[in-house]
């Protein structure tokens, strides 16, 4: 089923008993933060705190912490029938480049279908806070580390305006709340911000922005693909099968948000800050790290349902709550990977998008360095081109058991042959990069090496014959062997 509103999927959580209150008060100042990784680290409910110190509104974490709850938000049994939505959307007479597919915005699904909707009233302006009247103080925004420079709003998606007041662009950046009426946002180099802001000095207008946070679970998941992915969220919802967003003009802003939003929150952005303190807040990667570029937003207007759930997301390393719906991105982009570069049979991001600096894939090798043209697809599509270690393993290698990939990794490479090291455009995020904005992309070519790689073509490995693993199987409860699964 599609929920029109968080409320509605908290609701459901609740009578499914994947929902737990947490009564008492708690601190927005790193306890929310400490009791929700705990609970996302053990695969735990979503976290509803009733009382935070401090804060005006309840707060929702660990929404969508684990890929049941995803898939229910989604109104779909398992992640896996996602991908069987995208296979119908890209048959007939879609493009057949496989990165345009994925990069070009509606190629994947008809835009008509997925239009948004204006209109004239919505439930998140009942509530109206102009200029002194907005404190942004008493809003549970959290923080997640001591090193922190403030309260993050990480659960919130960017709105922009576009051309035409039934249209808007979204965004996905981190927030941080530095003042009662003042927030500070990452503009990351040639994102969607970056690119708002430079169209808007060539025209000479104001910089409109609007954040809308508590947004119903599919809405907030296709916001968050979209940004993976590089795609529109309009588009991800019609793929969602969702009904299209309904929009409403702001009440301050010449922007257009989302109506079903818990919370609205509109101001002007300035992109230049000079002399500010240092901005460090804890990133989706598990790190706290000074934010480089980076925008004020001063707040105009406040607008919120009467009684609001706030919600956000809280940072730390994985396993968080980030990795489960990661896998939305992650799926639609093994999908059209699988189709669209030649002998890939599987892609594996470990850690979801969140992780996006590693990957495995498995190849269906048909020539000798048939690994290094691999590589060189991947890297070509856009959600990947940051990616900074890419192993590259045989078909038959399952990808998701470790210990098997560091095998492959230990018994087929010869570092002097089968690493190689390339210069490609970085993460400006990833603390570890040594030269900005340039880094270093690794691949590891850990597939059995052909003659034409070698002196003489790799030994097999020791196996059974099929005639021989298909007797034992056939055979397996005569042995005696209990506790012993065949297939384990």
């Amino acid at each position: 089923m599609a929920y029109k509103r968080l409320v509605d999927f908290v609701e459901r959580l609740a009578d499914a008993g994947e929902l737990a209150r947490v009564e008492v008060e708690v601190d927005p100042q790193e306890e929310i933060a400490e009791i929700t990784r705990r609970a996302a680290q053990s695969g735990g409910p979503a976290l509803l705190f009733v009382k935070v110190r401090g804060c005006r509104w309840p707060l929702v974490t660990n929404l969508l912490g684990t890929a049941a709850r995803v898939s229910r938000a989604l109104g779909l049994e398992q992640l896996d029938d996602l991908v069987t939505r995208l296979g119908e959307h890209l048959s007939g007479d879609q493009p057949q480049g496989w990165l345009a597919r994925l990069g070009l915005r509606g190629a994947a699904v008809p835009r008509t279908a997925s239009r948004p909707k204006l209109v004239s009233t919505a439930p998140c302006q009942q509530v109206v806070q102009l200029g002194s009247d907005v404190d942004l103080g008493t809003y549970p925004a959290v923080s997640a580390a001591t090193q922190e420079s403030g309260r993050a709003v990480c659960g919130a998606v960017v709105i922009v305006p576009q051309e035409s007041d039934d249209d808007f662009r979204t965004a996905v950046a981190d927030i941080q709340v530095v003042g009662p009426r003042e927030l500070v946002v990452e503009i990351a180099p040639h994102g969607p911000l970056s690119s708002y802001i430079e169209r808007v000095r060539s025209e000479g207008s104001s910089a409109a922005v609007a954040l809308a946070v508590g947004l119903p679970p599919a809405h907030f998941l296709a916001a968050h693909t979209a940004a993976h992915l590089d795609a529109e969220m309009s588009d991800l919802l019609a793929l969602f099968g969702s009904e299209p967003v309904e929009l409403v003009r702001a009440r301050t802003q010449p922007v257009s948000v989302p109506a079903a939003a818990e919370v609205v929150i509109e101001g002007l952005l300035h992109p230049e800050i000079e002399g500010s303190e240092a901005v460090r807040i804890a990133d989706a990667g598990g790190f706290v790290r000074d934010i480089e570029h980076t925008a004020r937003i001063e707040v105009t207007a406040v607008s919120h349902r009467s009684s609001p759930l706030f919600h956000t997301v809280v940072p730390g390393p994985p396993p968080d709550e980030r990795m489960a719906w990661a896998e939305v991105s992650s799926r639609l982009l093994r999908a059209t990977a699988i189709e669209g570069i030649d002998g890939l049979v599987d892609l594996h991001l470990p850690w979801g998008l969140v992780g996006h600096r590693l990957a495995i894939v498995a190849l269906r090798k048909a020539f000798p360095l048939h690994a290094r043209q691999v590589a060189s697809a991947v890297w070509g599509c856009r959600p990947l081109r940051a990616l900074k270690t890419l192993v590259v393993v045989d078909a038959e290698v399952p990808l998701r058991d470790w210990n098997q990939v560091m095998y492959q990794v230990a018994a087929q490479v010869d570092p002097m042959s089968d690493v190689w090291i390339e210069s490609g455009p970085a993460d400006l995020a990833d603390h570890a990069l040594a030269n900005s904005p340039r880094g270093g992309r690794m691949v590891i070519d850990a597939t059995a090496k052909w003659a034409g790689e070698r002196r003489q073509a790799f030994p097999p490995a020791v196996a059974a014959s099929a005639e021989i693993v298909d007797a034992v199987r056939a055979r397996w409860a005569e042995y005696g062997l209990p506790g012993i699964e065949f297939d384990k």
